[in-house]
């Protein structure tokens, strides 16, 4: 099972549902239509689920990095959206 440490050190079981759940919200904080959202998800979380379930332990950081990095080739604006939403 994989183990994520929160940026205050606290550890806690992986969800991939949550990573699905904040690109979707991204693409639609970015009024992106519905079928660009399930292929944002489709294309960056899916890939970055596969590749975290593969470790034991991963920081928090180290996801929003590789989710950020996917999602400014994918749609600019729903990573402009996803920095938006960390400021709040």
């Amino acid at each position: 099972m994989v183990k994520v440490i929160k940026r205050k050190g606290k550890i806690v079981a992986f969800s991939a549902a949550k990573i699905k759940r904040g690109v979707a919200n991204s693409a639609k904080d970015a009024k992106l239509p519905v079928s660009v959202r399930k292929r944002l998800v489709r294309k960056i979380a899916l890939p970055i689920i596969r590749s975290m379930r593969k470790r034991k332990l991963v920081r928090t950081s180290a996801i929003r990095k590789s989710i950020l990095s996917k999602l400014n080739r994918q749609s600019k604006a729903a990573a402009q959206a996803w920095r938006k939403y960390e400021r709040r």
